[in-house]
């Protein structure tokens, strides 16, 4: 790993499957992660709407994170892993459920907001009781 990348490491099993694999090296920045929201076996129109979004449409994140569950704790475009002349940040895109860095609440309620990763922090895409959890190893 260089100083021109990051490492995320999975620390659940759903942050796994949205790596396709236990650890995921980022080299291109700024990297954004959000919601798939274009399968539409994960997110159905109300009743009497037209489903107007289609696979073909171009992405918009970098990282797609899988929910399957009821409640939804990652937006649409949910963070972004910048890289700056001082090191990597982590900057909540106006999320509903924020981002925790190691305890440290950042957006949410539709803010936004910043901080700074160091090497080993723990980051949850959502509320405290979101399965989706990774490390960033930054050296």
């Amino acid at each position: 790993m260089s100083h021109d990348s990051i490492v995320l490491k999975a620390l659940t099993a759903e942050m796994d499957i949205s790596f396709h694999g236990p650890v995921l090296e980022i080299t291109v920045f700024p990297f954004k992660i959000g919601r798939e929201c274009r399968d539409r076996r994960s997110r159905r129109p109300p009743p009497g709407m037209i489903e107007r979004r289609t696979r073909e449409v171009p992405p918009n994140n970098d990282l797609y994170v899988q929910e399957t569950g009821t409640r939804l704790f990652v937006s649409r475009e949910h963070l972004l892993l910048e890289k700056r002349d001082d090191g990597f940040y982590v900057v909540d895109l106006f999320s509903s459920c924020g981002t925790i860095v190691e305890a440290i609440y950042v957006g949410g309620d539709h803010k936004g907001g910043e901080t700074k990763l160091a090497h080993n922090d723990v980051v949850i895409i959502g509320t405290a009781n979101s399965p989706y959890i990774f490390k960033a190893l930054v050296e």
